[in-house]
């Protein structure tokens, strides 16, 4: 709604109301809406689409829960449950090791390390997001969410405003600069009127006096 050409459209129904054309107005007006909510749809599809792309990508995590072993999504995670780890899972949530034979951890999502590290001493702590590289092990969940340290990244990112992209920053400009011809257009065009009109006014008005002072003498 706040992009500048929503802008220049709802300043220029506002002119067309100001000097006594509502329809243009509300042609304007009905525009701008459109344009807004069909803004609206694509970002909705836009959020929908990655929403299910994220659930799609997001692995079952093997957990035993009071000593019942279940596959649960990350989201359902809790802290005391234990993961079972393989060559080849994702780290769903923050974890304490338990026991681990020949477990390395990918934790580059994170570190930007690209070597594996070894995680085989019990109380390591286990990141999420971290991928089994080789081996495999338990760990008690003790941090799940936002909560994790990826969590917090993840809601750090999402606090920071994104710049505007290369095609916004140029329709910014485009239409600021038509602004500015729209307006000198229309200031020459009130110059140019005034200066017919007093013209037309002053001929009106010498035009028959000056003829009838011609025909007197």
């Amino acid at each position: 709604m706040l992009e500048p050409t929503n802008l220049l459209l709802l300043a220029c129904a506002l002119i067309y109301g100001l000097i006594g054309e509502p329809q243009e107005a509300a042609i304007l007006l009905v525009f701008v809406a459109g344009i807004s909510l069909l803004d609206a749809w694509q970002q909705r599809r836009s959020r929908r689409a990655l929403a299910e792309l994220a659930r799609l990508s997001a692995p079952l995590a093997h957990v035993r829960r009071d000593g019942v072993e279940l596959e649960l999504p990350p989201e359902q995670l809790g802290p005391g449950d234990q993961l079972r780890l393989e060559e080849g899972d994702r780290v769903a949530a923050d974890a304490q090791l338990l026991e681990g034979v020949g477990l390395w951890l990918d934790e580059s999502l994170l570190t930007g390390e690209s070597l594996p590290v070894a995680r085989e001493q019990p109380g390591d702590l286990l990141r999420a997001g971290s991928l089994v590289a080789s081996g495999r092990g338990w760990a008690t969940v003790v941090a799940v969410g936002e909560a994790t340290e990826l969590g917090q990244i993840g809601r750090s990112l999402a606090e920071v405003e994104p710049p505007p992209t290369r095609l916004q920053r140029h329709t910014r400009r485009l239409t600021a600069r038509l602004s500015l011809l729209a307006l000198a257009l229309c200031a020459a065009l009130a110059a140019c009127a005034g200066w017919l009109q007093r013209r037309l006014e002053h001929g009106a008005a010498g035009g028959p006096g000056a003829g009838a002072g011609g025909a007197a003498q």
